[in-house]
């Protein structure tokens, strides 16, 4: 891991890949990942790139930017990529219990190997929003909060890209912690969108929080589709919402303890099997 400074406490996490983008995905239910206010919008930016370079992103739909690139971002000052946009925010508490934190979605100023942006770590105090970190790469603009036994809020976090005729979708549980952010990675699926027959999906249809075994904590369900065929309709190489016909949905859960998540049996073996190598 290196680290970058911003106040003191960048630090950034190297992901690695190839031509690798993200967006937001379609899903049925309610995410902890908002987009902010306006308001709190520009006071989180002015917190990162200082009051006279905030501006709307015009290009996003007036979305608030940073005019010029952070100087730990990977593009630097120069700015030769796009904007920093902020895209969405999660509160919470997760480097401490009772702390009043954001993790703050942006996308800009990244190669795509870092996913095109990263997220910035806030903490709220009687002055305002002050940056703690940033994690290059680490997207937060699609994320569930399960709360801890230590009092802190873990995350679960949605990616997806594509390269090279597949496209990959999965889930990460995120815990973030004053200096570094550990990563676990709960389901991966791969999709063959492109060249030669025969085509195939396995997807993440939904994920939701669910107290499944009653133990009085959310569990992790994931809905997942499967699909095959011998013909592409159109489309399908290109829009994450074109699928194939005739699927199978699989319901996948999680169980959470508080501290981590722990596959079913059957999930076990379910996943064993709906994970392409």
């Amino acid at each position: 891991m290196k680290g970058r400074s911003i106040l003191g406490l960048i630090v950034s996490f190297a992901i690695t890949s190839q031509s690798v983008f993200t967006q937001s995905i379609a899903v049925e239910s309610q995410r902890d990942s908002v987009t902010p206010s306006q308001q709190e919008a520009s006071a989180i930016l002015q917190a990162i790139c200082g009051r006279d370079d905030v501006f709307p992103n015009r290009e996003r739909g007036g979305q608030l930017a940073c005019r010029k690139c952070p100087s730990f971002t990977g593009a630097g000052s120069r700015g030769s990529l796009s904007p920093f946009t902020l895209e969405k925010v999660v509160y919470g508490s997760f480097t401490q219990a009772g702390t009043r934190e954001a993790l703050a979605d942006f996308d800009g100023c990244e190669s795509h190997g870092q996913f095109y942006g990263g997220s910035v770590l806030l903490r709220r105090s009687s002055q305002g929003w002050s940056a703690l970190r940033y994690e290059s790469g680490l997207r937060s603009n699609n994320c569930l909060k399960f709360p801890s036994k230590n009092g802190r809020d873990l995350l679960v976090c949605q990616g997806y890209y594509a390269q090279m005729g597949h496209s990959y979708d999965w889930l990460d549980a995120i815990q973030i912690g004053s200096s570094e952010t550990q990563k676990s990675q709960q389901i991966h699926l791969i999709s063959k969108t492109t060249f030669n027959p025969p085509f195939y999906e396995t997807r993440i249809e939904d994920w939701t929080a669910q107290d499944i075994d009653k133990d009085g904590r959310p569990d992790l369900s994931i809905r997942v589709r499967e699909a095959k065929s011998a013909t592409k309709p159109p489309g399908f190489e290109t829009r994450y919402d074109s699928h194939l016909p005739n699927p199978t949905f699989h319901r996948l859960t999680f169980l959470f303890d508080g501290q981590s998540f722990r596959a079913t049996p059957d999930t076990a073996q379910l996943k064993q099997r709906i994970e392409r190598k």
